[in-house]
């Protein structure tokens, strides 16, 4: 049996080892090693076979074929490099054929994405339509003067976006408002804002979204004026109404008076340019001290 002198990488003592060893054991520090062929005098096949099979170990199976190749230049016809050549085409094959797999998968998603952003960006410019024709004529409505808002094609397009994504919360919220906004749908709104919510819990939009989805009572007037509960301006008398006047005995009685009169006003009010514009300017002196 021969012998071959190897320091241990650890604690660096001169050890013998047998010749035909893989591994082997530091009688002091009790380390185990794998013998290193790649720096020995005069590798052998076996030697060879050894590292490649490493190699094939840790799925570096180019590597391993490197070491196939060198120790057949020794000895072509050695059966235990044959088959660890065989081996590690093998994994070449398989491992270029799953970069393939995974590229493809890497295009189909980013294409999938461009396409859900596109569906969602002309959602979006449908929704701004309506508000804009809700804050300038009172309605989506013809009748009223405006161009309307294709709200059902809205629709199509960010039902699209979430077949795509189904669990985006940026989607679940714009369905929520075309719903809401567009067609008056609030409990269907309501259900996907808090899917959105629980999602994405710290997007201050949606939860504020859903807020008003929620609110059982609306400020009748500020929103025939302003032309969604969803205005600015609504949100601010909102607020005021639940944080200020709703924590007074006094305030508790205005609001209860308010939302006796105001649904026949606010109705009014809708309907005319004119009346919304006399209740804006009405309502601005108060907005303007809400906010300071």
């Amino acid at each position: 049996m021969a012998f071959v002198a190897i320091d241990c990488k650890k604690c660096g003592a001169n050890l013998e080892v047998d010749e035909g060893a893989t591994t082997y054991t530091c009688k002091y520090c009790r380390t185990v090693h794998e013998r290193d062929y790649s720096n020995a005098a005069l590798p052998t096949p076996r030697s060879f076979a050894v590292m490649a099979e490493r190699a094939i170990a840790n799925a570096e199976f180019g590597k391993a074929l490197q070491f196939v190749e060198q120790g057949l230049v020794i000895d072509p016809n050695s059966d235990s490099l044959l088959k660890l050549e065989e081996k590690a085409k093998l994994g070449l094959l398989d491992l270029v054929n799953g970069r393939e797999d995974q590229s493809q998968r890497e295009l189909e998603e980013v294409q999938s994405a461009s396409e859900a952003a596109q569906y969602h960006l002309q959602a979006q410019f449908i929704l701004n339509e309506l508000q804009a024709n809700v804050k300038v004529y009172g309605s989506n409505s013809a009748l009223t003067g405006a161009t309307p808002a294709n709200i059902d094609l809205a629709l199509q397009y960010i039902d699209r976006s979430l077949e795509l994504f189904p669990e985006s919360p940026a989607y679940l919220n714009l369905k929520a408002l075309l719903l809401m906004e567009g067609k008056g749908r609030r409990d269907e709104a309501t259900a996907l804002l808090e899917k959105a919510a629980s999602i994405n819990p710290r997007d201050i939009n949606i939860q504020n979204n859903l807020k008003v989805a929620k609110s059982t009572s609306d400020c009748f007037i500020a929103t025939a004026a302003f032309g969604s509960p969803l205005a600015r301006e609504v949100r601010f008398l909102r607020s005021w109404r639940d944080e200020t006047l709703m924590t007074r005995a006094h305030g508790r009685c205005i609001v209860k008076l308010y939302y006796y009169l105001s649904p026949p006003l606010a109705r009014f009010i809708s309907r005319r340019e004119s009346s919304r514009r006399v209740a804006r300017w009405l309502l601005r002196p108060l907005i303007d001290f809400i906010v300071k």
